[in-house]
């Protein structure tokens, strides 16, 4: 039984004209239930990021099993920015991401750590193809690999966040956070402080 069908039952779940289940990208793209309430626009955008990666159906198996499609359909709206979306669906694939990993954290010694693992790092990595400068995924990616004991890997993130936060800082985002009163005025030294700790 595939995960789709567990995820959407095998008698209520939609079929195709060759009787076959509806691909992740078909569940999205035509707004197939749970799908359905996503406005055009976060479609466009989910597909803007992972059309042309091996993500998507991480992404869409994710989204479903951690319930995030609710908060999808909130976006769109007010702001119809394709950018500015990703963005913060980045954001929420993090937030489920952070949760996944704190369980990993308790349950790293357990039989169910690797299956932890993979959905945090499905979350993570779907997040960082959502928004490339989402520097959290990458904190993400070397703390799940830190902990897994996977020490390349976990320098490779480091590496790659490292690299983003020094882009973050030289343009014009970088700027406008560190006028702003909504971003502590040291967090990208603190996402710098904390991506170096993995490389030590």
């Amino acid at each position: 039984m595939s995960i789709l069908t567990r995820l959407l039952g095998s008698k209520s779940r939609p079929t195709v004209t060759d009787g076959q289940p509806p691909s992740s990208r078909t569940l999205v793209k035509t707004r197939i239930p749970p799908w359905h309430k996503i406005g055009p626009t976060v479609v466009d955008a989910i597909f803007e990021a992972l059309a042309a990666t091996e993500l998507f159906d991480c992404f869409v198996i994710s989204s479903m099993e951690e319930n995030l499609i609710y908060q999808y359909e909130k976006l769109g709206h007010e702001d119809r920015n394709v950018s500015a979306i990703r963005a913060k669906i980045s954001g929420i694939l993090c937030q489920a991401g952070f949760q996944k990993l704190a369980l990993l954290d308790k349950e790293i010694n357990t039989g169910s750590a690797r299956e932890i693992g993979f959905a945090a790092i499905n979350l993570f990595g779907s997040a960082i193809a959502m928004s490339k400068d989402q520097i959290a995924g990458y904190i993400g990616m070397a703390a799940i690999y830190e902990l897994l004991g996977v020490k390349a890997q976990c320098h490779e993130y480091a590496k790659r966040g490292l690299l983003e936060v020094q882009n973050v800082r030289q343009s014009a985002a970088g700027q406008a956070m560190r006028d702003s009163s909504a971003f502590p005025p040291d967090m990208l030294d603190q996402a710098e402080r904390e991506l170096h700790g993995y490389l030590e």
